[in-house]
């Protein structure tokens, strides 16, 4: 499954794509996010989600305000990045 999910992620990554657009694009539609790239947000989160799942650090993941905390600042920090 690992190569699947690394080596291979770009079929999982669209059909992810496919099926959170049209949630996404409601959101932001409605004001609830801002604009966003969806593909790229998609392709972010994917990649944040892999990195949490497969690599061990001292972040205790398994404590749901811990990975929360994490998302939240990694998520704002991405966010935040100036566009090239």
């Amino acid at each position: 499954m690992l190569p699947v999910f690394t080596l291979q992620a770009a079929e999982p990554i669209r059909a992810i794509n496919e099926m959170a657009e049209p949630i996404v694009r409601e959101q932001i539609d409605n004001g609830s996010i801002p604009p966003v790239d969806v593909p790229v947000l998609t392709d972010v989160l994917f990649r944040v989600t892999l990195s949490t799942v497969l690599i061990r650090s001292d972040m205790d993941f398994d404590d749901p305000d811990t990975l929360r905390s994490y998302l939240h600042t990694a998520i704002n920090f991405a966010a935040a990045l100036p566009k090239s």
